[in-house]
């Protein structure tokens, strides 16, 4: 088994890892040179470290909602903000030393480099900073969706998690919790200003230090979220649009046209080898197809089905 960022030190990058990162075990660094992570507040967790050296009663981010369900600390100390300053401070160190923040340099001086930045958000808990509170309109925020079909065409793994997530007036009334769960989508909708703005921070921090002309940037996700449609949260076993349909912007590449929308069948299996044809390596990398290529057709699409 290989790793992304194992084949690009390979190619003779520096690598480095940023913000949420959700692998295991956590000693592990899969080729990552260097590396400075927010483990969801778990063991080895810096971002909590962080916030505990700063704010010493911080215990996670679950508790720390105040009374209006946003983060109760300033936007400054933020889980996500934390992620993206994490990552503007490499770019500028890098770029101006050859190095990262912490002084571990590349096998060769000059070596271009590999960035991930992850970040924990838009997910439970919903606690956006407070800063963003007002900037979405509830009224284009779209309805809780009940469930469409009648129990007996659904997977019981479903109906159980429906029963263990919901309290028994959902099961009388579905849309008895629809107030408090339009507010939940608000919160969650604001998450989401929040994750825009800090891309604008990390793509201006490219600008300022000379790099963004030659730099690729592919923003994605893990997973969707059902985010209470059908009486369900989050992710799981069940093939609704919320859930699968995620984000995948390939943006700054030149074999890529500004504005191009592809519908070729694809998922997270091909980011690696859409990473790796990036930057010119095109080894087989698993299962996994550059959507690159796909897109502009020097890569075939999978059959369907397959």
């Amino acid at each position: 088994c290989e790793f992304i960022p194992e084949r690009f030190v390979e190619n003779g990058y520096m690598t480095a890892a940023v913000g949420c990162y959700d692998h295991a075990p956590d000693e592990e660094t899969f080729g990552y040179k260097y590396m400075i992570r927010d483990l969801g507040d778990g063991p080895n967790c810096d971002y909590k470290k962080y916030m505990q050296e700063k704010h010493p009663e911080y215990v996670w981010r679950w508790t720390a909602g105040d009374e209006t369900g946003h983060f109760m600390y300033d936007e400054e100390d933020y889980f996500d903000r934390w992620s993206a300053d994490r990552a503007t401070e490499f770019i500028e160190s890098y770029t101006k030393t050859g190095a990262a923040p912490d002084g571990t340099k590349p096998e060769e001086d000059g070596a271009p480099f590999y960035l991930y930045c992850g970040f924990f958000g838009p997910h439970m808990p919903e606690i956006p900073p407070k800063e963003v509170a007002g900037t979405v309109d509830p009224d284009k925020i779209p309805q809780v969706l009940v469930q469409p079909r009648p129990d007996e065409d659904i997977a019981p793994v479903e109906l159980y998690r429906r029963a263990w997530l919901n309290p028994l007036e959902y099961a009388n009334d579905p849309h008895s919790l629809d107030e408090a769960r339009m507010k939940q989508r608000l919160l969650y909708c604001e998450m989401i200003v929040e994750i825009d703005n800090l891309v604008g921070r990390i793509v201006k921090s490219l600008k300022d230090n000379g790099i963004y002309d030659n730099t690729t940037i592919i923003f994605t996700s893990d997973h969707g979220s059902v985010d209470n449609d059908y009486g369900m949260v989050s992710k799981g076993p069940w093939p609704y649009r919320p859930q699968l349909f995620i984000p995948m912007i390939i943006s700054n590449h030149p074999r890529l046209t500004k504005g191009t929308h592809c519908d070729a069948l694809c998922g997270n299996q091909d980011i690696g080898a859409t990473l790796l044809d990036a930057i010119g390596d095109n080894k087989p990398f698993g299962v996994s197809r550059s959507m690159i290529g796909l897109c502009d057709k020097t890569v075939p699409e999978r059959e369907e089905g397959r």
